[in-house]
This record gives structure tokens, C-alpha cells and sequence, in this order.
């Protein structure tokens, strides 16, 4: 179980030296169970292909570990919670997010800011900036972008008007050995986000050690059983994992305009 951090504590108020204190909003608090759900894969390699190529073993338990890593990405960003992991993009959006025009957004638990592009079926430099100050201050150091490649390209293509380049060249790590940036900010490739499109999550911005939590029992752990199928050796390869959004305030969504 987690505990959840589900409401803000009233402001404190400053009183003279025998004013009564008045009461203020106390703070609210709730725990939530984040599920180790199982995840499996099973492969198999021949007696003779083990004896003639001692390396092949650890081999495939490094495939075997790649595939579950790119799996268990998937489903951090988009995995439904059926039995696996619920991704942050699966989450309901808060009825009265941020906006362009200075809208401020209300709070909702269980459910994440959702700010609008603020144009069709694509991204705007205006909706970009309102998504990275919707989030509070509190978060922002230790925040990054999440998009896919093709996406990060459209924002770096973004123009003004008389046609220049709205992201600054110097910060698009042309030079090798640069990171990623973007307002000042890292930005981290995600395969699993979604493609610009009509109402798409297509950028998140946000403090996701802070946002999301992983749990994770023993690790990847092997069952080699050389008698079943003989002449092949089975791998059963397993790993006992959970993850949801803990911080409702800490992620943010960039919605396409409709």
C-alpha cells in the first residue's frame, strides 16, 4: 500500500499575540494498493546448441530481459491495469484543466491535467508552454518531456511567422554529446506515446519519479527445465510487477485540439 497525498492544506494565517488561531484545512490522505501482476515469457534452445556455444545461454536471458524491459515500458505508459500495470495516459482527465487563454485548472484525484494543444490535430509552441507552467513549481526541477521521435520533430520545426525556427538550433543536441532539451528541460523519447492526431496524448511533461510508482518483487527470475521437451531446454522466464500514478499533480498531458 501507498500513501496518497489527496488534498492541499488550507494557507496559514498570520494573527496578532492573543488572537484566537483559526482552523485552516486540514490536509487529506488515503492509501492505495498498487498490485504485482505477473508477467512470462517461455523459450526454448537444443541440448546441442548449448553444448556447442556456451554463450548462447546468457544470450537469450539478455534478449528474454530486453523484451520484457520494452514490455514493461509499454504498459507504463499505456497499459490499461488489467492485470498489468496502468500506464499514465489511461487516466481520466480533470474536468477544468489549464488553458492557453489562463484558465486555472482544479484539482481531481484519480485523474491527470489534460491541457489542450490549442490547435486541430496538432501542436502549438502556445500549447507547449502552457502544458510545462501548468505544472507547479514543486515539480519543476525534476521535470522532462516524454514524446515519440516524430513528434520531437514537429516541435522543432515549429515557425513564427516569417518563417524561422521557434526552438533554438543550439538546443537541439546537433552538436554530439548534447542532451535533448526543450524549455530548458530534458526530453526523453517514448515510442508508446501517441502519434499527433486529433485528441491525442501526444507530449507529457512532469516529474515522473515523483508521479508514477513501479513496484517490483525478486526481479527477473528463470526456470530452466531440461526434461519436458527434450531435446530442448525450456526457459521460463518471469517477473512480478505493478505500477500506477501516485501524484496527480506531478504529470501532465498535451492534448490535440479536435
Amino acid at each position: 500500500m501507498f500513501p496518497l497525498d489527496d488534498g492541499q492544506m488550507g494557507d496559514v494565517v498570520w494573527t496578532g499575540q492573543i488572537t484566537a488561531t483559526p482552523s485552516v484545512t486540514t490536509p487529506q490522505i488515503r492509501q492505495i494498493n498498487i498490485f504485482a501482476n505477473e508477467v512470462q515469457a517461455q523459450v526454448s534452445a537444443t541440448q546441442s546448441m548449448l553444448d556447442d556455444m556456451p554463450d548462447i545461454e546468457s544470450w537469450l536471458m539478455d534478449k528474454i530481459n530486453d523484451k520484457f524491459y520494452r514490455n514493461l515500458n509499454t504498459t507504463y505508459v499505456a497499459g490499461d491495469g488489467a492485470s498489468k500495470p496502468k500506464g499514465f495516459l489511461s487516466y481520466s482527465a480533470w474536468s477544468t484543466p489549464s488553458t492557453i487563454a489562463g484558465q486555472t485548472a482544479v484539482y481531481q484525484a484519480n485523474a491527470i491535467e489534460q491541457v489542450s494543444s490549442g490547435v486541430s490535430d496538432n501542436i502549438s509552441a502556445d500549447g507547449i508552454k502552457c502544458l510545462q507552467a501548468a505544472l507547479l513549481e514543486e515539480y519543476q526541477n525534476n521535470a522532462v518531456w516524454i514524446m515519440k521521435r516524430m513528434t520531437w520533430e514537429v516541435v522543432t520545426t515549429l515557425k513564427d511567422g516569417v518563417g524561422r525556427y521557434l526552438v533554438n538550433p543550439n538546443t537541439v543536441a546537433l552538436q554530439q554529446g548534447l542532451d535533448l532539451m526543450l524549455l530548458s528541460r530534458p526530453v526523453v523519447f517514448g515510442n508508446d506515446m501517441q502519434t499527433i492526431a486529433a485528441n491525442s496524448l501526444s507530449i507529457a511533461y512532469g516529474d515522473f519519479k515523483r508521479g508514477y510508482t513501479i513496484v517490483e518483487r525478486l526481479g527477473m527470475r528463470i526456470l530452466r527445465d531440461p526434461y519436458t521437451a527434450t531435446p530442448q531446454v525450456l526457459y521460463k522466464a518471469f517477473r512480478r510487477v505493478g505500477g500506477e500514478v501516485t501524484n496527480f499533480q506531478a504529470i501532465k498531458l498535451l492534448k490535440c485540439a479536435a
